[in-house]
């Protein structure tokens, strides 16, 4: 009986380190994911308000448009995260 409860005993400490890994891959990426809609938000802002000239109107869209492909990758990186959550499950779900 001591090595089954040694055996759950690992399992515990494997999940709570992925939980904790999975939550600081979290935090950061939700870091990641505010600065580009900062930008966004004070270009759209600018935009709004300035009405710049063309050649200034352009810098700003260039800018959000960088900020919008941060964004993609950004969510591409949790969709993969998602989809190694997803396949870590289902493994350790199956018996060898």
């Amino acid at each position: 009986m001591a090595h089954q409860e040694r055996i759950e005993e690992l399992d515990r400490e494997a999940l709570l380190g992925y939980i904790e890994e999975m939550r600081k891959s979290l935090r950061k990426i939700t870091h990641d994911l505010s600065n580009p809609l900062g930008i966004v938000r004070m270009a759209v802002y600018f935009l709004q308000t300035v009405k710049p000239d063309e050649e200034k109107r352009n810098e700003y869209l260039t800018t959000v448009n960088e900020a919008i492909d941060r964004l993609d990758n950004h969510v591409k990186s949790l969709r993969e995260l998602a989809d190694g959550a997803d396949n870590r499950t289902s493994s350790e779900g199956r018996n060898p």
